[in-house]
């Protein structure tokens, strides 16, 4: 006659077995459904939204154009500040020619304020990049129409919307000059970088990179770059690393006419500390933008 525990373990053991098995199964379809309704959820919450949309004319309804060769680098630019504020900036058509004109939006949307910039000409005036700092001063960069040619366009505003200062640089050989890209330094100065024309009514542009003081907007160091090819070199991108280094790339022509990728930096107090350029050699070459790490390493 079998004991009470051989009984139990013959007579029972399997039933429990079962039972655990059963129940096993019951928990884990329970985790797989809450693991896909998880799954599910989350995929939802990864679909974005429309918060808001705001459609902004000038009188005229018209943007302005400064050549063709420009269409691949955008007249008009914007950015965020660590509130969720959004800068917008472009051009406004105010019938009779183009200014630039830039928005403040809040987070949800609402306008807080706009500013309009006409140039020292009155004629057509462009917008390529806006750069905000965390006391909400904002910078513009671009181009502004001198009659025969064009200048670089550098202007502050305050968080208020109000002007600061604007500068122009003109070259001196009646050519073309633009702003292509603007952004802040540590202690509030601006930095620019776009092309200065070198050849009276040629084809030949350099990299051209200045410091403007925060408060006045002097002037405190200007850097020009030129290609091997000693023709079209336009950056397009700038970023200020940690140290407050200024790294800039775009496209330089080379000796044997195709374009290479040129990246120059520069310490805070303008010198020129390294160039590099790259691509494929025989082939074009462009760079659209540029960011680097803690580490300084550059992309």
């Amino acid at each position: 006659m079998a004991g009470p525990c051989g009984a139990h373990s013959g007579g029972n053991l399997g039933g429990d077995i079962q039972r655990g098995l059963r129940g096993l199964l019951r928990v884990a379809r329970a985790c797989v459904a809450v693991a896909l309704a998880a799954c599910a959820a989350g995929a939802a919450a990864q679909i974005p939204e429309l918060a808001w949309s705001r459609t902004l004319y000038g009188s005229g309804n018209v943007s302005a154009f400064i050549g063709s060769a420009d269409a691949a680098f955008a007249k008009r630019a914007m950015t965020t500040d660590a509130a969720g504020n959004v800068y917008v900036t472009g051009t406004t058509f105010n019938g009779v020619d183009t200014d630039i004109l830039t928005i403040k939006y809040s987070p949800m949307g609402a306008i807080v304020w706009r500013a309009t910039a006409n140039g020292p000409a009155r004629k057509d005036d462009m917008a390529y990049a806006v750069a905000v700092d965390g006391a909400g001063n904002v910078a513009v960069a671009g181009a502004t129409n001198a009659g025969t040619h064009w200048d670089a366009f550098v202007l502050k505003l305050d968080a208020c919307g109000q002007e600061v200062w604007r500068q122009t640089y003109d070259g001196g050989v009646v050519r073309d000059d633009y702003a292509y890209d603007v952004a802040f330094a540590s202690n509030g100065d601006v930095i620019m970088t776009g092309t200065v024309g070198v050849v009276a009514f040629g084809t030949s542009s350099n990299y051209l990179t200045q410091r403007y003081a925060a408060a006045d907007g002097a002037v405190i160091w200007s850097q020009q770059s030129d290609g091997a090819g000693q023709s079209v070199d336009r950056p397009a991108a700038m970023v200020i690393d940690g140290m407050d280094n200024v790294i800039v790339t775009g496209f330089s022509t080379s000796a044997l006419g195709y374009l290479e990728i040129l990246t120059v930096k520069y310490a805070a107090d303008g010198t020129a500390l390294a160039s590099a350029r790259s691509g494929a050699a025989g082939l074009n070459n462009i760079a659209a933008d540029i960011a680097t790490d803690a580490a300084g390493n550059v992309y």
